[in-house]
């Protein structure tokens, strides 16, 4: 409950003298306090998580500027002493001294110290191998390290890292650009998170659980949004048979996908799951068929179909947001609601009309639909907060 509905629901419960004006007093102030206190973690943690990264940043340009002029031995000391150094004194500050925020920040720039020393050390002593292959040690490593010390931050990067891995592997499958088969395996991937995450949220735990979910929410509509435009299908139509790695890591993600939804399905204790179970095997449908039959003359009825699920997507996390009462949810399919009005104008538009009446139009659509929707979250949120 927000302050203000907090006061009013005071001044009323003392009108009712159901509380004497004392007690609701004090409990103004606890609240007044509890919100400076919640203001105030937000703030150090933002400025812990920006530290380093900035820091990571920085440790990566001064190797990247002074790497010729160290010697070979002083490199591999010195990143085995950012990695070893960063990873205690998180250790230490968040588990032993109580700096929660400022610890986790520093195990996030060890593992980052550590995916860069994966590349600097390959460089350094020209290794001949797979390049993204780096990625997938980058995550194997950083995954168990997130379950080890409970890092939801740690856990999100190696599920990131294990994305960026498949889809660079994706790209070097096939002669062509595989951009179809990586958008698909996204959306796989995307859905497969969501589904486990969420149907077995007890099973993985609160650290990968919250990444899980939060991460394959924006991976599966951004899979689906590229199918939404009916040019694309040429682009599939163009390129030739999917690669043997590329049809292998599409099944393996389709059986991840498929597991996430019978997961989801099967969880009794969500009042939507079977819903959203619906949604993650349409979103699959709308995605794989492309890419795995080529479009030929359907592609009108495949951008059709992909459309109808993106709009499904959107309006539905904003209905499954209000339902379990997830505020993070119902601000995800608002955005996605504006993206794709904002994209479906430029597609119908694009070529009927003048650029500037196309980008004027745009910049009033843009505020009306930014408006409608500021509003139309406001009271979603207020109503889950007075529920």
């Amino acid at each position: 409950m927000r302050y203000k509905d907090l006061d009013r629901a005071l001044t009323a419960w003392v009108a009712e003298e159901l509380v004497s004006e004392e007690q609701a007093e004090a409990i103004r102030r606890r609240e007044q306090q509890a919100a400076h206190r919640g203001r105030r973690d937000a703030a150090i943690q933002t400025l812990a998580w920006v530290g380093a990264l900035v820091a990571g940043l920085g440790v990566i340009l001064f190797f990247a500027a002074n790497w010729d002029a160290i010697p070979r031995p002083t490199r591999v000391i010195a990143l085995l002493a950012a990695i070893a150094g960063a990873y205690g004194g998180g250790y230490v500050l968040r588990e032993l001294r109580g700096r929660a925020h400022i610890g986790e920040a520093l195990l996030l720039l060890g593992a980052i110290a550590f995916g860069a020393s994966l590349f600097l050390v390959g460089q350094m002593y020209h290794v001949q191998a797979h390049d993204p292959l780096a990625l997938l040690i980058w995550s194997a490593a950083v995954v168990p390290t997130a379950a080890v010390v409970r890092s939801r931050w740690l856990a999100t990067l190696g599920l990131v890292t294990f994305a960026a891995w498949f889809v660079w592997e994706a790209v070097q499958a096939s002669d062509d650009e595989a951009i179809g088969s990586a958008l698909v395996g996204l959306a796989l991937f995307g859905g497969a998170l969501y589904g486990l995450g969420t149907g077995s949220a007890g099973r993985v735990g609160s650290t990968f659980s919250g990444p899980m979910r939060a991460l394959g929410a924006v991976l599966l509509p951004a899979g689906v949004f590229v199918f939404t435009f009916q040019g694309f299908y040429g682009e599939l139509d163009d390129r030739g048979a999917l690669a043997g790695r590329e049809v292998v890591g599409l099944v393996l993600l389709t059986l991840g996908a498929l597991a996430g939804a019978a997961t989801l399905a099967r969880d009794r204790t969500r009042s939507t799951g079977r819903w959203e179970s619906v949604a993650l095997l349409a979103a699959g449908a709308v995605v794989i068929v492309p890419v795995a039959f080529p479009p030929g003359d359907a592609a009108l009825p495949l951008a059709l179909a992909a459309n109808v699920v993106m709009a499904a997507l959107a309006l539905g996390a904003v209905l499954v947001g209000y339902a379990n009462e997830e505020g993070w949810l119902v601000n995800l399919g608002i955005a996605l609601v504006g993206i794709d009005v904002f994209a479906r104008y430029f597609d119908f538009f694009w070529d009927l009309l003048p650029r500037s009446l196309v980008f004027l139009g745009a910049g009033f659509v843009l505020l009306a639909l930014a408006w409608g929707l500021e509003r139309q979250r406001s009271r979603l949120l207020a109503g889950m907060e007075r529920s």
